[in-house]
This record gives C-alpha cells, sequence and structure tokens, in this order.
C-alpha cells in the first residue's frame, strides 16, 4: 500500500485517469497551485484554452485579500 494521487476528467459518461504519481512522485505537491496545473484545464487562466460548454471566468475572481472579508459579508 502507498500514497497515491490520481487526477480524472469526466467527459459526457466516460471517465479518463489524466495523471497519476505514486510514493516519492507526490513529494513536490506542496501549493495548490500545483495540483491546479495537474488537472486537464489547468488554472483556467484568460490564456488557456478553454472546452466549449465549459465554463470560463476571471481569473482569481474568488480571491480575496484577508481583510476583504469582512466588507464582503456586508
Amino acid at each position: 500500500m502507498w500514497f497515491s494521487l490520481d487526477v480524472f476528467l469526466r467527459d459526457g459518461d466516460g471517465v479518463f485517469l489524466t495523471y497519476a504519481t505514486r510514493g516519492r512522485g507526490v513529494e513536490p505537491l506542496g501549493p495548490i497551485w500545483t495540483f491546479l496545473d495537474l488537472t486537464p484545464l489547468g488554472r483556467q487562466e484568460a490564456w488557456e484554452d478553454t472546452p466549449e460548454g465549459r465554463p470560463q471566468t476571471p481569473p482569481y475572481e474568488w480571491w480575496r485579500l484577508h481583510d476583504e472579508y469582512a466588507e464582503a459579508a456586508r
């Protein structure tokens, strides 16, 4: 038994394994950006190609700095 990281993409009724690593291969996976870069659709930056039918919002629209949360709650 070992730890593994598997990334899948569902397209309709099909499910595809797009990335897999095990054992020592998971060591460089620290920041969340690394995980997003491994996914089939990436970070969804404006410069990336987005498949038709997939939502594309401005990048980091959800991102708020620490002191902006109180403002957003009002």
